[in-house]
């Protein structure tokens, strides 16, 4: 490929690998009334290659099917890694982010609900995708402090809790 460089002149042509795997949803449901956020371990089979943590937290997550809507897919991966039925209109849009676009075509896009969460918890899955997915339930600060602390998070996660914080900073001023 050749590309238009800043002064105007075409660059030489370059081979560049791009991985195209679709676009994907992170849900990161909040309860309120106690600050407390809903975040999920499962086995990853690319943290596990890195060789880190294959057991991080991290949001509810889940690749958009061709025919769903990224709300349509972030509702159907709640319900199905957490057993969080959410109504559609709690769905709070957040921001829509390239994972890495030097070779990544993947776009996320991040979704936020407002939920009461007393009585999430435990592990669900789909056993036809083999999932094993434990809901792990923690002060939104406290799961802030695990990414200061050296864990090692999908980015998903990571921008899906700092935008929650900026979000609630923001409604405080």
């Amino acid at each position: 490929m050749s590309f238009e460089k800043f002064d105007g002149v075409m660059s030489a042509p370059v081979v560049r690998e791009i991985v195209d795997r679709g676009h994907a949803v992170a849900v990161l449901p909040y309860d309120p009334a106690t600050g407390k956020v809903l975040l999920v371990r499962q086995f990853l089979a690319g943290a596990y290659a890195a060789g880190v943590d294959p057991w991080p937290l991290q949001t509810i997550a889940g690749m958009i099917d061709t025919s769903e809507s990224a709300s349509d897919t972030a509702l159907r991966e709640a319900e199905e890694e957490t057993g969080l039925k959410i109504p559609a209109g709690l769905l709070r849009p957040g921001p829509v982010y390239l994972v890495s676009p030097g070779a990544f075509t993947e776009i996320v896009h991040v979704f936020h609900v407002e939920i009461d969460l007393s009585d999430a918890g435990g592990v669900h899955g789909l056993a036809s995708e083999s999932e094993d997915i434990r809901s792990e339930i923690l002060y939104l600060d406290d799961a802030l402090a695990e990414l200061r602390n050296g864990s090692v998070p999908p980015n998903l996660t990571l921008v899906a809790l700092l935008d929650l914080k900026l979000h609630l900073l923001s409604q405080v001023v």
